[in-house]
């Protein structure tokens, strides 16, 4: 095998974690370890947002371990650099925009739909970011996503028969709701193929991802 040039395998731990020290390594093995115990994974899912709520001190524990180990940063900029680090082992990207519920309502998908499409124009200009993934749970409330599913599967027909009977059933203003759903992926398209950049749409999937949160 060339060094300069090697085959792509993870098989390979030499070249799969090249990219991190012996420290880094040691830290992420711990993590590891320790997100193998259930009992420790669930007590920590609870305690931690109870945690955060009650204004403990843990927010420089989430991030010096887990939110060190799965996210990229708090902003496309500090992101940028974490994509410019495998960009030199010739390691391609996912930027993934960690947001979605709406917990701002319109004013929330609307500020997460601008940030997709400033994503985009980012990604355009990196040679190692062919793909940004796009959640619909940022862009729309869970709620209504629920209840299209529900009166999709009542249907009959095809899928998108039944999706297109689903709209027709939803209230006047859960209409216009989606309707305005509609109009941001569109935006988001649009600038995706002016800018010759692929979109992904996706809630949960493994995968080479640099996700950021705010």
């Amino acid at each position: 095998m060339n060094p300069a040039d090697p085959s792509i395998s993870f098989d390979n731990t030499e070249f799969a974690f090249e990219y991190k020290t012996d420290k880094q390594l040691r830290k992420a093995r711990f993590l590891f370890n320790m997100m193998a115990k259930p009992w420790i994974v669930k007590m920590g899912t609870r305690l931690a947002p109870w945690a955060i709520r009650a204004g403990l001190p843990v927010k420089g524990i989430i991030r010096r371990t887990i939110f060190q180990q799965f996210v990229g940063g708090e902003t496309l900029e500090e992101t940028a650099i974490v994509a410019r680090k495998l960009g030199g082992y010739k390691v391609q990207v996912i930027l993934d925009y960690g947001v979605e519920g709406g917990h701002d309502g319109e004013k929330g998908f609307e500020q997460s739909t601008e940030e997709f499409i400033r994503v985009i124009n980012y990604a355009a200009t990196q040679p190692n970011i062919p793909f940004m993934s796009i959640k619909v749970t940022g862009l729309t409330r869970f709620g209504l996503l629920e209840k299209l599913d529900t009166l999709m599967h009542a249907g009959e027909g095809t899928l998108m028969k039944r999706f297109l009977q689903a709209i027709e059933q939803l209230p006047a203003d859960e209409r216009e709701e989606w309707h305005r759903v509609r109009y941001r992926m569109m935006r988001i398209c649009e600038t995706a193929v002016e800018k010759k950049s692929g979109c992904l749409l996706m809630q949960r999937k493994p995968g080479s991802r640099i996700r950021w949160m705010r």
